[in-house]
């Protein structure tokens, strides 16, 4: 049976891709992520959450603060969590869904963990949905694990929702994640990489 925070403080006072896509890309490593990102992006540390603090359980919402056009708002439907300096809910099995506002995403990263019920991080399966139609999942990560995405077609995310698989009581938890666009060719590039398939294409008919 699931476990809420509240009453379990009560009673007690690598990276493994599960799917892939030709459409999108993932990415294991925070440094080959940015690398695949526009500079420009709005990344969320929860810096000043502790564990029930500011959310204990009660709030089915939170709105990020956002920045440099982004934003998003968390919601659960059986209560959000604060742990520290990370996001998580108050029951074991909710769903964390992350509804982004402003501008367009298309690219989504950050650490996804499994928890127990005291914040701390436990081996689980974390499944992640996208609205462009992804589903995948990230497995035993540890505080160190990073877990990233981008949209090869280029349709904005409207939300992430990330749960706990598995038959275990476990929460899911998000922390220093990031909201913003990938990278695409300049136009001037998309140009010159046509002219040269063009040439190429012209040396091979004058070569038959």
């Amino acid at each position: 049976m699931p476990l809420s925070r509240l009453s379990g403080l009560a009673a007690v006072a690598a990276l493994a891709l599960a799917a892939s896509s030709a459409m999108a890309t993932f990415y294991s490593t925070e440094a080959s992520f940015t690398a695949a990102i526009q500079p420009v992006r709005y990344v969320e540390d929860f810096s000043n959450f502790t564990f029930g603090n500011p959310l204990n359980g009660t709030q089915l919402t939170w709105a990020a603060p956002g920045g440099n056009g982004y934003g998003w708002t968390a919601s659960a439907a059986q209560g959000l969590y604060s742990n520290i300096s990370s996001l998580s809910t108050n029951v074991a099995f909710d769903p964390l869904t992350i509804t982004f506002s402003g501008n367009p995403v298309t690219a989504v990263g950050g650490n996804i963990t499994n928890t127990d019920i005291t914040g701390a991080i436990i081996p689980g399966t974390i499944n992640i949905t996208l609205t462009d139609g992804t589903v995948t999942s990230v497995t035993n990560q540890t505080s160190g694990s990073f877990w990233g995405y981008t949209s090869n077609t280029g349709v904005p995310i409207a939300s992430a929702s990330f749960v706990t698989a598995g038959t275990t009581n476990g929460w899911p938890q998000i922390d220093h994640f990031y909201a913003a666009q990938r990278n695409v060719p300049e136009p001037a590039t998309l140009g010159m990489a046509a002219m040269g398939f063009g040439a190429l294409a012209t040396r091979r008919r004058r070569s038959r």
